[in-house]
């Protein structure tokens, strides 16, 4: 029996005739179950989905309908309104605000809004705008102020997309009249809710951010926007009358809401007083509760910031807080010239406050200067101080922040008035005053204390003007500040604590003494600068007030504090801060080791120490140190090999931005721990070196100087034995021949091009004037000769390169075709055979100007360098200083007539420096420009040429280690050094008939003990080609002293050979002949021509 509905019971068998089963395991059955499961509900959720969006797009098409008709029925209220005012009720403006409040959208297309705002403007019979009708009667009060606290946000918001002034007038229009509706008379406004109507109008014009819209306005337009056009236009809106009258009625506000918004939005608005014309900014400054505002500021600027940082509108390029500071600094400085002591001391306060806030790069301009080589406002010293010691990282980091920041000069205009000469005085003056109505005058008033740190502040934040800064707190009359910080400083128990070493762990983290750290420091920046345009004998002399004495005292204060940071630096990072202070260790770093370098500098040119005061380092340490700097070595080698750095054109960075004496640390040694170092064994060792690595670095000096020259041969040594390993038959990089009388042409053609292949071993061969080779082979000897032949060539005046000043020092040439490029590349040729010199120890009689000197450390040339090169200009630019008269008398300008070959021509100091009278207030930079060009501008390019060859050889780190007149030592030996006879007797070879016991050698030994000093110098020159002994000694002379017979023949006269340092001495048999033919052979000056 067959089921026709469903079919047989027993199912046709299915034959696969593929030859493979069909059949579904239950694991593969669940799968495909699923899969079909997620189908059927993706296809549920896409019907469901699309029914919501039919429904939402249904009810949207429905309500843009019904807003059109709303939109239709509301322009018909406007136009019956207006075509009939007259017959206007009041109900008629509630319901045709209403209606526009449900169609309205905030856009840029203002059109609705802006018939509303006409049709609510219209004036009634009684010269009254129908916005108003709704506020005479008490039924609609309610309805309508709760229609306003929409439709003023729209007013207010939609005044920025306004593509003129005329309809951003109209909306202000709206704004004004309800701002003010409390003038309006008692038959407008119901009077008894007329305050309350007026309160409640307020915080709804505050709150929809009218003056983030002010703010908005003035930020699109630039302030050196020159269309006279918008700024008429925006001056006829009279935007800041606004916020004015907020301020006056702020009792019926909420007076921290109002006055934040203000500050926020309004006093940051850049270079604020620029924006008004002379008789609007007098009536907007006349109705600030400036006071007000600053004990707001003062009491919560963390508040505002955050505000700023969460909530208010920020724009690009700009730090509000900058602004905030300029524009305070420009409606405060008339209150200060006139002002209370108290409020003196608020405004300090607030700005102290602001700037503590205010990152130091945001003060950093794209124009600023630098004194280094074609640089002009800042000096090296200052560079030290801000751009901060240890690694370049957070420098690159501070520049990736600031790069989109540009400091507007018309911002920093206002903020410079900080150190205008009479707003200094009126702060000084009322600082002191202040300090002076205490009970007890040698306690430090809280009101100097705000006083330094807010100088102290602007030095550190603002480096392109530190120098202006100082000068202004050093040569401004009335403020004698140096010596009354000083008098401060000195009695304070900070100062005794550091005499007394006292760990500076201790002296940063005691809060008692963060006062005293910033008039100290302080104190420090201002002697440091004043040293700068001080010379020695104004130094020396009764005009410098703090005697000689107290700059010992100091002297010992900033070498002990600069001890100390580089001794406990692992202790000490530069974010770390002293207690209570702004002051930070980077901060320390810069000052303190800035004018220790300066006071051991002056130092070394004319003593007023006692002898090793600067010592802190004991001879004791020197084979740790020597063992250290090699390793140091080592580990820069093996970086700059793997790195790839070395190069033929040399990175002249690393001479004049790194070391001692700049901020540049792109050769810092590397501090960071072995991970291999787990033992406190190992790791106080590692600290150890570290220490003293870093002590090295900045504050040399206070390792004996004997050290550090050993420590420089060590170092060269090592260099050697890295490139050509420690066998001297090493053959040699070049064989140079060269022709006696044109010893400088040959040997910058054939020596030149070797660049930094120069520290390899050179031999050279003569050709004598005769045209033939002379006989020998070059061991070292010949090198030496030609060596000091060349540089005796070329650094004689005759020859154009260098000139000599009154006492016969060396500089490069300043005149013009010095600057030629063929010239330079005898500067730069030069510079690798000084290098050379030193780097073989040999020295050379050649003595240079200081000033020059201090190039090779990256040292800017200062006042103080001056009588180095010109001492009359330097005591004609001491006249200027001091002088008591008109200085403009004199007719000076910033400019300076430059001779070329017989030709004066006039020289800018300045932009536009012919232009520019010299006057009181400007005399010191008057004289800081004319040294600087003297001293730096004129040798620029010279300079940079001798000291790309000079690196070549010497590598800039290993110079660093040395003062200038250190420097000097080493090229030409110490001049006060008494020859050691002892010492030259124990490191002399005899050779020939000789040797220590001879008849002959004794006499000698007897004739050289009996000569004067002079003469012992000129026996020394007479056989090493230099009147001084080498600076470790003549066991360091290479080849050894010798001496050798030359026959019998008691009419000859002694001869040698320079250039193996050897004495060719005939078999005198008495002592007066000896002396008579000895010295008359060392009084000749000529020592290899005799042979």
């Amino acid at each position: 029996m067959y089921n026709f509905e469903f079919g047989s019971l027993n199912s046709n068998r299915k034959i696969n005739l593929g030859g493979r089963t069909n059949q579904q395991d239950k694991k593969m059955l669940l799968k495909n179950t699923l899969a079909e499961r997620k189908i059927r509900q993706e296809n549920k959720l896409k019907n469901k989905s699309a029914t919501k969006i039919q429904a939402f797009w249904r009810g949207r098409k429905e309500y843009e309908k019904l807003r059109k008709t709303l939109q239709k029925e509301w322009e018909n209220d406007c136009k019956d309104i207006i075509n009939d005012v007259d017959s206007c009720e009041i109900k008629n403006v509630i319901n045709t605000l209403r209606k526009f409040l449900n169609f309205y959208k905030l856009s840029s297309n203002t059109e609705d809004l802006e018939l509303m705002c006409k049709t609510l403007l219209i004036l009634n019979k009684n010269k009254v705008e129908i916005i108003l009708f709704p506020l005479s009667d008490d039924d609609y009060i309610e309805d309508y102020i709760n229609q306003l606290r929409l439709f003023i946000p729209y007013c207010i918001k939609s005044i920025p997309y306004c593509q003129n002034s005329e309809k951003q007038k109209i909306f202000f229009k709206i704004i004004k009249i309800l701002m003010t509706i409390n003038i309006q008379p008692k038959d407008i406004i119901y009077s008894y809710e007329k305050e309350t109507i007026h309160k409640n109008i307020l915080n709804i014009i505050l709150k929809a951010g009218l003056f983030n819209t002010i703010n908005t306005l003035f930020y699109n337009i630039a302030l050196n926007n020159n269309d006279v056009n918008i700024k008429q236009e925006l001056k006829k809106l009279d935007l800041f009358n606004y916020s004015v009258y907020f301020l006056e009625m702020r009792n019926k506000l909420d007076i921290y809401k109002l006055y934040k918004l203000f500050i926020v939005d309004i006093l940051t608005i850049p270079a604020l007083p620029n924006r008004f014309d002379i008789k609007g900014l007098i009536n907007f400054a006349s109705h600030l509760p400036f006071v007000s505002l600053l004990e707001y500021i003062s009491s919560n600027l963390d508040d505002i910031i955050n505000y700023i940082e969460n909530e208010a509108n920020t724009y690009p390029n700009n730090n509000m807080l900058v602004n905030l500071l300029s524009n305070i600094v420009a409606f405060g400085r008339s209150l200060i010239l006139k002002g209370s002591i108290s409020f003196a001391i608020l405004y300090i306060t607030v700005i102290n406050k602001i700037l503590d806030k205010i990152p130091s790069h945001y003060f950093i301009l794209n124009d600023q200067k630098n004194l280094l080589f074609n640089n002009v406002e800042s000096d090296n010293e200052s560079s030290d101080e801000e751009g901060e010691e240890e690694g370049s990282d957070n420098d690159t980091k501070m520049k990736e922040d600031a790069k989109d920041f540009i400091l507007d000069q018309n911002i920093l205009k206002w903020i410079s008035y900080l150190w205008n000469p009479q707003d200094a005085i009126a702060l000084y003056t009322k600082t002191i005053n202040a300090n002076s109505n205490n009970k007890d005058n040698e306690v430090v008033s809280s009101e100097i204390i705000a006083f330094c740190r807010l100088y102290l502040s602007l030095v550190l934040k603002i480096p392109a003007y530190s120098n202006e800064i100082l000068s202004i707190l050093l040569y401004t009359k009335n403020i004698n500040l140096l010596y009354t910080l000083w008098n401060f400083a000195n009695s304070s128990s900070l100062i005794n604590e550091i005499i007394n070493k006292t760990p500076i762990i201790k002296l940063i983290s005691n809060e008692n003494y963060s006062t005293e750290w910033y008039i100290l420091s302080l104190f420090c920046k201002m002697l440091n600068r004043q040293l700068l345009t001080m010379g020695d004998d104004e130094f020396f002399s009764e005009q410098n007030q703090l005697n000689i004495n107290n700059i010992v005292r100091v002297s010992i204060i900033v070498r002990n504090i600069s001890y100390m940071i580089y001794m406990n630096y692992d202790s000490l990072n530069d974010e770390m801060m002293i207690q209570n202070s702004n002051i930070s260790i980077a901060n320390l770093k810069s000052i303190y080791p800035q004018l220790l370098r300066q006071l051991y500098t002056r130092d070394s040119r004319r003593k007023f120490t006692e002898d090793n005061i600067w010592i802190m380092i004991s001879e004791n340490e020197q084979d740790n140190l020597i063992r250290m700097v090699l390793n140091e070595e080592n580990r820069i080698n093996n970086n700059e090999f793997n790195d790839n750095n070395i190069s033929n054109d040399y990175d002249m960075r690393s001479m004049f931005s790194g070391g001692i004496f700049s901020n540049d640390q792109s050769f810092l040694f590397n501090q960071h721990t072995n991970d291999n170092i787990t033992s406190p064994t190992e790791s106080a060792k590692d600290s150890f070196y570290k220490q003293r690595i870093l002590i090295l670095k900045h504050i040399p000096f206070v390792i004996p100087f004997e050290v550090r020259v050993n420590m420089f041969r060590a170092m060269i040594d090592q260099d050697k034995i890295n490139r050509s390993g420690p066998y001297e038959w090493v053959s040699p990089v070049t064989r140079a021949t060269i022709r006696r009388d044109r010893i400088f042409e040959d040997g910058y053609d054939q020596l030149n091009n070797l660049g930094r292949s120069l520290r390899q071993k050179i031999q050279i061969s003569f050709i004598n004037e005769q045209g033939l080779p002379e006989a020998g082979i070059d061991g070292g000897g010949v090198f030496k000769e030609f060596l000091t032949s060349i540089t005796h060539q070329a650094f004689d005046m005759d020859y154009g390169l260098f000139l000599s000043t009154s006492n016969q020092c060396l500089y490069p040439n300043p005149h013009s075709y010095s600057r030629q490029s063929e010239r330079l590349k005898y500067y730069e040729f030069l510079g690798r055979i000084l290098g050379k010199a030193l780097y073989e120890g040999i020295l050379v009689d050649v003595f240079f100007a200081s000033f020059f000197l201090s190039k090779w450390l990256g040292r800017i040339s200062y006042l103080d360098d001056l009588p180095s090169l010109d001492e009359n200009l330097y005591k004609g630019l001491l006249f200027i200083k001091n002088y008591q008269g008109n200085i403009e008398d004199l007719s000076l300008t910033f400019a300076i007539d430059d001779e070329q070959f017989g030709r004066a021509e006039s020289v800018d100091l300045i932009t536009n420096g012919s232009q520019i009278p010299v006057t009181d207030g400007n005399k010191i930079q008057y004289i800081y420009h004319m040294a600087n060009y003297k001293l730096n501008t004129q040798i620029n390019l010279q300079c940079k040429a001798f000291f790309r060859g000079l690196c070549d050889l010497i590598e800039p780190r290993w110079l660093q280690m040395f003062n200038q007149q250190e420097l000097q030592t080493l090229i030409s030996g110490s001049n006060d050094a008494n020859v050691d006879l002892l010492d030259l007797k124990m490191n002399t070879e005899y050779s020939g008939v000789y040797d220590e016991n001879h008849p002959t050698i004794k006499i000698f030994w007897q004739v050289v003990s009996d000569l004067t000093e002079e003469q012992k110098r000129k026996f020394i020159k007479f056989v090493t080609s230099c009147p001084r002994p080498p600076l470790l000694g003549f066991k360091t002379l290479q080849p050894k002293f010798a001496i050798r017979d030359s026959g019998n023949d008691q009419e000859r006269l002694p001869t040698s050979s320079t250039c193996i340092n050897l004495l060719k001495l005939p078999i005198y048999r008495t002592y007066d002949i000896m002396k008579s033919k000895l010295i008359y052979s060392i009084s000749s000056d000529a020592g290899f021509e005799l042979s």
